[in-house]
C-alpha cells in the first residue's frame, strides 16, 4: 500500500442578507493516496476517508498548494 498523504479540501457556504451576500469557506484536512500527476499540473488523489462531502474512494484533483500538507 502506498503511503497516505494529507490534502486540504474546502467547502463553501453562501447566504444572502440585507446588505448583500457573503461566501465563507471551511478547510478540511483529509487522508488520501497519490495516484498521478496530470497534464494540467494538478495531482490526482484517492480519498481514504469520507471528507468534505466526498465519500471514501472518490478520485479528486488537488492543486499543489493543497497537496501533501
Amino acid at each position: 500500500m502506498k503511503t497516505p498523504i494529507t490534502i486540504r479540501l474546502f467547502t463553501y457556504n453562501s447566504f444572502r442578507h440585507y446588505g448583500g451576500s457573503e461566501i465563507t469557506s471551511t478547510p478540511h484536512l483529509c487522508k488520501a493516496i497519490f495516484i498521478k500527476r496530470q497534464n494540467d499540473h494538478t495531482n490526482l488523489v484517492k480519498l481514504l476517508e469520507d471528507c468534505a462531502g466526498f465519500e471514501k474512494g472518490h478520485l479528486i484533483a488537488v492543486i499543489d498548494i493543497n497537496f501533501n500538507i
